[in-house]
């Protein structure tokens, strides 16, 4: 998940999936990741 997305946020977006009605959406595994250019 891109922390810095620009529309919806890693945070706003893992957010979202947690509160969706799917059951199998609250045991998914979300691995936050930032990139940074050199």
């Amino acid at each position: 998940m891109d922390i810095m997305m620009p529309v919806m946020d890693g945070y706003e977006a893992t957010h979202e999936i947690r509160n969706s009605e799917k059951e199998d959406a609250k045991s998914i595994p979300i691995i936050a990741k930032k990139q940074r250019k050199m």
